[in-house]
């Protein structure tokens, strides 16, 4: 039997979000894990950090949670404790814009991450190829139950 674990997208009423929506032509500019009610995932300036779910969706201008298939949690909770305190990878995230591979194997920026957690997982969104091309507006497109919370 399958479980879930559910993804916070966000987006929040300042410059950088605006600039990354419209870059990435998304709605949201942030997708994070939700774990026992708390927000994992890579931010700009912070790297792979958690945060309460509540603080999140407080400081943004819209939210949404979307359910997604979680085969292991506990390769869930692994990944998300090996990858605690990484980096976020600003060149990789530059080099979606320009259509280049300047990512890094030990950085990260937000989707790239999420996509990462989950087929470590067991429940791959995508293929491995396609990972570090990710934006959260190529997650939020999938074909999951999603709940609008702000």
């Amino acid at each position: 039997m399958t479980d879930s674990v559910q993804l916070l997208f966000t987006r929040k009423p300042v410059v950088g979000s605006s600039l990354i929506r419209a870059v990435s032509w998304s709605g949201y500019s942030h997708v994070q894990v939700v774990v026992n009610g708390d927000v994992i995932g890579a931010e700009m300036l912070k790297g792979v950090v958690s945060e309460s779910m509540k603080e999140r969706i407080d400081c943004s201008s819209r939210a949404a949670l979307m359910t997604v298939p979680c085969r292991d949690r506990r390769s869930l909770t692994d990944f998300i404790v090996a990858t605690t305190g990484a980096r976020y990878d600003y060149l990789g995230a530059l080099g979606l814009a320009f259509h280049k591979d300047w990512d890094s194997a030990t950085r990260f920026w937000c989707s790239e991450w999420v996509a990462s957690a989950l087929k470590a997982s067991g429940s791959p969104i995508f293929k491995d190829e396609f990972i570090k091309r990710l934006t959260p507006q190529h997650i939020f497109m999938l074909p999951f139950p999603t709940e609008f919370v702000k």
